[in-house]
């Protein structure tokens, strides 16, 4: 999803190269592939690693964190949710056990309820919010996918349960991305 931003840091790249007598110092360009999932092997993985020194400055093309929100952009939240059941044998398992993928699945039916928080915004943020919200629906081109802009989001990325189709569900656990605009308590 940094396609652009990736070409842009090259571009700069290139156009530091050509001016580096210039320069009073060193240009390192890292492209690290894990921003979505927390940066556990981003670039300071890299530096503490030895593979670069450091430097006294640092350009990020994707300028959002898990601390901070910003117009357009929302705070993440990375869930994991846990389910446990009662195995028992599957011919028998509307009447024995306890299935922990039915029981994950209920919790599913209630998202619903979370995508239809809204942020806040405020005077200054609301003419942004409104061009960001256009652009959304000119570019995605699906119903109502502005909203992903002003509302909460959630989606179920991964899920995990059973051990066998003829034997009741004793444990499921789901991997939840939920997206937090501005002004959500």
């Amino acid at each position: 999803d940094m396609k652009c931003g990736l070409a842009g840091l090259i571009y700069a790249m290139k156009l530091l190269k050509y001016h580096e007598e210039k320069l009073n110092g060193q240009i390192v360009l890292n492209i690290v592939p894990d921003e979505e999932t927390g940066g556990e092997f981003g670039t300071m993985w890299l530096y503490e690693n030895g593979y670069f020194d450091g430097g006294d400055a640092c350009i990020i093309g994707e300028p959002t964190s898990y601390n901070n929100c910003e117009v357009g952009q929302k705070g993440s939240l990375h869930i994991t949710v846990k389910s446990y059941g009662i195995p028992a044998h599957g011919s028998i398992g509307n009447y024995v056990g306890d299935n922990a993928i039915l029981n994950i699945s209920k919790l599913f039916l209630k998202l619903d309820e979370l995508r239809e928080i809204e942020g806040f915004f405020n005077g200054d943020q609301k003419e942004v919010l409104e061009n960001s919200k256009k652009v959304a629906k000119e570019a995605l081109k699906a119903e109502s996918v502005e909203g992903a802009i002003d509302h909460v989001t959630v989606n179920i990325g991964t899920i995990k349960g059973g051990t066998k189709s003829n034997v009741v569900a004793d444990y499921c656990e789901a991997e939840l991305d939920i997206r937090v605009p501005i002004g959500c308590e």
